[in-house]
């Protein structure tokens, strides 16, 4: 695990926001980087595999490890707005898991996969299946208090750590979830932010860009409630807890510049995942937030194992 690009703030860094990848931390706790000039940033999965992944080489980098390089540069520049930088963890993230084995990625397998993206709760649980694992990664996932302890060391004395709610179901996103679910059990203050892009997919919830309207009814919300779900214990009701916090013109457009510098990311995710509702002028107009309160501890887990819905 390697730490890097540490903020001259870091030491006095009260809050942290938590990105599982290069971009989350600008795509949804803008208002905290803006706003926060001590805040740190931590990048979790960072790293880059000994080989070059399918979906790298679809893309035309010259190697997965060139990608990364290309990615945390691109990092540091949209950073740059906010006037922040970054610790990088080089956690694998899920895609450099997987067994670089061609069949994998032959034409049946990845329209399978490209079906259960759409269907992220029976793709959880085809994932889960003990003969599946084996099969597909060659490397495993984090567990979430390795990620926990690996935060809290890259950012000493901190005490409010910004994780993902996990809307999407990315899976990267739910282990830092977990990573939070521990810091919470640990008495730290914890607060979920709303993942863009999947947060945006069917744009904003009416309840979040037409306070007065249907609260619950939308396309949006019910894809809200349905990766919330498993997070009502310890943040309550979704629509009743949720901190909305509503960007400046100034503030949008210093984010929309930010996002921009994600040359080598930000189509593929808007056309892949919020079908171009990045583009939309209204998609950075909120953030959402939640306290996590701390949750009962599973006895059927290992020490210091928090399960909360992953």
């Amino acid at each position: 695990m390697s730490h890097s690009a540490a903020s001259t703030h870091v030491p006095l860094a009260r809050t942290v926001v938590c990105s599982p990848h290069f971009d989350d931390a600008v795509l949804n706790c803008w208002s905290v980087l803006d706003r926060d000039a001590s805040c740190a940033v931590v990048n979790v999965f960072t790293g880059a595999p000994g080989f070059t992944s399918w979906g790298d080489r679809r893309n035309g980098a010259p190697s997965s490890a060139a990608q990364m390089q290309q990615r945390a540069l691109e990092d540091r520049e949209a950073l740059a707005v906010a006037g922040k930088t970054a610790i990088n963890l080089g956690m694998l993230e899920v895609q450099y898991r997987v067994r670089n084995n061609p069949l994998l990625h032959a034409g049946p397998l990845q329209l399978l996969s490209a079906a259960l993206k759409q269907m992220p709760l029976l793709r959880s649980a085809v994932v889960r299946l003990p003969f599946v694992r084996p099969m597909l990664y060659a490397t495993p996932a984090p567990e979430a208090e390795q990620i926990a302890e690996a935060i809290v060391q890259a950012v000493p004395g901190a005490s409010i750590f910004c994780v993902p709610a996990g809307i999407g179901g990315h899976r990267d996103h739910l282990l830092v979830r977990q990573a939070g679910a521990v810091l919470a059990s640990r008495g730290l203050t914890v607060r979920l932010y709303a993942d863009l892009p999947y947060a945006v997919i069917h744009g904003w919830p009416l309840w979040i860009s037409a306070p007065e309207g249907e609260r619950a009814t939308d396309r949006a919300s019910a894809l809200w409630a349905r990766h919330l779900q498993a997070l009502r214990p310890q943040m309550g009701e979704p629509i009743e807890h949720a901190r909305v916090v509503r960007l400046t013109l100034g503030e949008r457009a210093r984010k929309a510049e930010a996002v921009r510098r994600y040359t080598t990311q930000v189509a593929t995710i808007d056309a892949e995942f919020s079908r171009g509702g990045l583009d939309q002028d209204s998609a950075f107009a909120h953030e959402v937030y939640w306290d996590l309160q701390p949750a009962t501890r599973d006895t059927s887990q290992p020490s210091g194992q928090v399960r909360l819905g992953a």
